[in-house]
């Protein structure tokens, strides 16, 4: 057993004896796979800041399951996709570098310095599965899901969710390795000052030559194109190859709630 196993193993047992009220099912409409998910987790979440709570929120969520690559990629405007667990990925935040601001950042920050949560240090605000509660109570996962990777580990089964363009995301450990690596030297501006660190997703930059996977984390599993959860940065996809449903695009699933596509 990998230390990599233990640790997943041990989340998942610690967190199994938790009771929850997640509900999600998937289901097969045509060329659609529809999740229909009350956006609860099926772990132990929390505690978070200021007493934030988990709100029920049902969703009805869809992707194509036929999944086309195209030439461009294109970056995310909500959510990156949902785990098996009815839970969405979204790396992303919307907070930009503002000294005025008691933690630095804020939605009125400078737009060239986005702050990125799950690389910033001391800033995280996550609990053990790498989530958080947004401002209308939505639960969400900003990097790995561990108890869902302890989950699928445990069968053997890589598959932890579906991305937004329908193209399958997987968690294979140290197999595959990220193409991102922090810049070397100090920020070029006055401020933000100081070394790059991770702070900031501006503070990585993409080499190519070092890993196997593409600037949006795809890369080949079993013959086929995949998105891949890393270790490191950017944890979870940043950006989509294929056409990203429209159940994902405005405010992550916000126009949808209530359970109904519009």
């Amino acid at each position: 057993m990998t230390h990599l196993t233990f640790i997943l193993l041990a989340v998942l047992f610690s967190q199994c004896a938790i009771a929850d009220n997640n509900k999600v099912s998937i289901e097969l409409i045509g060329n659609q796979r529809c999740f229909k998910t009350n956006s609860l987790p099926d772990h132990q979440f929390g505690p978070f800041r200021n007493g934030t709570k988990v709100k029920a929120i049902q969703l009805t969520l869809c992707v194509t399951r036929k999944p086309k690559k195209r030439s461009k990629s294109v970056k995310l405007t909500g959510s990156m996709g949902i785990a098996l667990n009815g839970i969405q990925f979204q790396p992303n935040t919307s907070g930009f570098f503002d000294p005025s601001t008691a933690r630095g950042h804020g939605r009125n920050g400078d737009r060239n310095w986005s702050f990125d949560l799950s690389g910033a240090p001391d800033q995280r605000g996550l609990d053990n599965n790498n989530a958080h509660v947004g401002k209308l109570g939505s639960y969400h996962y900003h990097s790995l899901p561990l108890n869902l990777i302890a989950k699928q580990s445990a069968k053997r089964n890589s598959l932890v969710g579906y991305a937004a363009d329908g193209f399958e995301i997987h968690f294979v450990g140290n197999q595959v390795t990220s193409a991102y690596q922090i810049k070397q030297g100090l920020r070029p501006t006055k401020t933000p000052s100081g070394s790059y660190d991770g702070t900031y997703n501006e503070d990585y930059e993409f080499v190519a030559s070092s890993s196997s996977l593409d600037k949006c984390n795809m890369g080949n599993l079993d013959g086929k194109n995949v998105y891949f959860l890393t270790k490191r940065y950017p944890f979870i996809p940043r950006c989509l190859w294929g056409a990203p449903s429209a159940d994902f695009l405005r405010e992550r699933g916000s126009r949808n709630r209530g359970g109904n596509r519009q």
